[in-house]
């Protein structure tokens, strides 16, 4: 009858009238969650309490540091430039090119035609950058490749923008990403 939005219910065929659900709960970045299940069935209520680990913001907020980093060095990031900021020492929301939320995760990576020196591939990892709403590159000068099919995990994803560069290919996986508003 009533369920977290994060976890979905599947009938699974049952026996001798009864009836199998399968309870799939999404991925958690985050903190720990619960939530309840209510199954009702005439005058008779059962709950079924979800409980699910998750991960301090902290250890997120250095996944997605690790990311940027390995994205940085795919791209020619030394020879970008803009490339101030993308070093140990600064926080991440003072890179160029990233924005980030209230918490310090990535929303948005904008390249725009001023910035000169991409080159290389893009890279499957990106897709770890769970919240990310913008990829904007409007001049991938010498970004080529395969966007990988891994991007299609970026449910949060708005806008992608990958203007003058030499990508071979759309995977599938991108028509997955049923918030995209911009291609």
């Amino acid at each position: 009858e009533s369920k977290p939005e994060w976890c979905t219910l599947s009938a699974v065929e049952g026996q001798a009238g009864g009836a199998v659900l399968d309870v799939e709960v999404g991925a958690n970045d985050g903190v720990p969650r619960d939530g309840k299940v209510v199954f009702k069935m005439g005058n008779v209520a059962k709950e079924l309490v979800v409980m699910q680990d998750g991960e301090s913001i902290e250890s997120v907020l250095a996944r997605e540091k690790e990311v940027l980093k390995k994205f940085y060095n795919a791209l020619n990031g030394k020879g970008w430039s803009q490339n101030y900021g993308w070093d140990e020492k600064t926080p991440v929301d003072e890179w160029a090119h990233v924005r980030v939320n209230d918490e310090g995760r990535v929303i948005k990576l904008i390249f725009d035609a001023d910035e000169q020196g991409l080159k290389g591939k893009f890279i499957p990892e990106l897709a770890d950058l769970q919240k990310l709403e913008v990829l904007s590159v409007t001049y991938a000068g010498e970004v080529s490749g395969e966007i990988p099919a891994e991007w299609g995990k970026l449910k949060n994803l708005k806008e992608l923008t990958l203007k003058n560069g030499g990508l071979t290919k759309l995977p599938d996986a991108i028509f997955e990403l049923t918030n995209l508003e911009i291609l």
